[in-house]
């Protein structure tokens, strides 16, 4: 994946738009595993950017994807993701690899790309 691409699904997700993972998860109420691991690639395309507009919306897609979890488990919130993952804790273990690797500028995805 390109910085490009990587770029788009990212600020896709920031706007849950174009058939993003958040795009499915909030508008739709589905839990889209291949969307998922999507943003997380592109996440970890982006390691080692230094550009704080960036970090910012990476972390507001985290915050995002935490808040539409824990609406899911509000028995008062009329929001129920379909699909949901039973071992939820993997995916937000993979994002949060994936943001260290964004932080420290390990990009492993690139690597294998050279």
């Amino acid at each position: 994946m390109t910085k490009d691409e990587a770029l788009k699904i990212v600020n896709d997700n920031y706007a849950a738009a174009n058939d993003s993972f958040l795009f499915y998860l909030h508008e739709r109420d589905s839990f889209r595993a291949d969307r998922f691991n999507t943003l997380c690639i592109a996440v970890e395309t982006l390691a080692g950017s230094r550009c704080e507009m960036l970090t910012e919306i990476i972390t507001r897609c985290y915050q995002n994807i935490l808040k539409e979890f824990i609406y899911h488990f509000n028995p008062n919130d009329s929001s129920q993701i379909r699909d949901f993952p039973k071992h939820y804790t993997h995916y937000l273990e993979k994002f949060d690899c994936a943001l260290a690797r964004y932080y420290i500028g390990d990009n492993k995805h690139n690597e294998k790309e050279r």
